[in-house]
């Protein structure tokens, strides 16, 4: 058996006080970290799965514009499979079919990446082309750029309706009849470059008038009133006017209102 003096069972204790003390700080410690760890990998979780179930494509890249990580959406709209496209370049994917200038214009090839937003033809796995608008962003780790970000949005049914649009746009304007639209108030937003050579009237003259500035007035105020009665109601109002041009000339005219 072995014998300790008072001084030494003292000293003995405090090292073992220090021991367990030591031990039960890492003990919490671990906790701690165990507890945050935890509640990252939670996040992390609950972040992957929102970014999955985004209706943009979601599509990260390293500097060598590497892809590292497209979502669910991406796949759709590309027509690509996820292990097509992850480790393989833009450049040999996406955006195979775009010139070099273009993307180097785009800032997207580029370490020295800002915020930059563009609209273009993506060609898809199977040939198909339909209109993509990217957003694109710089990643930034303890080290500087790590990449970038790009969200990929489905712009087609808005360039169809675009073109659409363009092309009622040129048959108004190039129409050999008047044509003039207004609010509901009968203020003019817009008149065809016939309606200027009929009337004598510019642009400048007639956008934010009212249509009575064509008036001679044959009509009474009855009529008048009755015609934009049929109007208000949505129904179709045909007849003729006789109309006034800048220079007081009458003319008669057939409206289709």
């Amino acid at each position: 058996m072995e014998f300790f003096s008072v001084t030494e069972l003292k000293n003995k204790l405090e090292k073992l006080g220090f021991v367990v003390s030591r031990a039960l700080r890492e003990s919490d410690l671990m906790k701690e970290y165990q507890k945050s760890n935890s509640f990252l990998s939670y996040h992390d979780k609950q972040l992957k799965q929102l970014v999955e179930n985004m209706n943009e494509g979601v599509l990260l890249v390293d500097n060598n514009d590497v892809i590292l990580f497209v979502n669910k959406k991406t796949c759709e709209l590309t027509g690509y499979l996820a292990e097509e496209l992850i480790a393989k370049t833009l450049n040999e994917t996406l955006f195979s079919h775009i010139s070099p200038n273009f993307i180097e214009e785009e800032n997207i090839s580029t370490e020295q990446k800002k915020h930059k937003t563009f609209e273009f033809e993506l060609v898809r796995k199977d040939k198909r082309k339909i209109w993509i608008r990217i957003s694109g962003s710089s990643l930034y780790d303890i080290n500087g750029s790590s990449g970038s970000i790009h969200i990929f949005e489905d712009i087609n049914e808005r360039k169809k309706n675009e073109h659409e649009l363009r092309k009622l746009t040129r048959a108004v304007n190039q129409s050999p009849e008047s044509i003039v639209i207004t609010d509901a108030e009968g203020i003019i937003e817009y008149a065809n470059p016939v309606t200027f050579t009929l009337t004598g009237y510019s642009e400048k003259d007639l956008i934010g008038q009212k249509t009575s500035v064509f008036s001679s007035w044959e009509k009474s105020p009855q009529k008048y009133e009755q015609l934009w009665s049929t109007i208000r109601k949505g129904k179709i109002w045909k007849g003729e006017f006789q109309n006034k041009k800048k220079n007081g000339d009458l003319y008669w005219e057939s409206a289709t209102i």
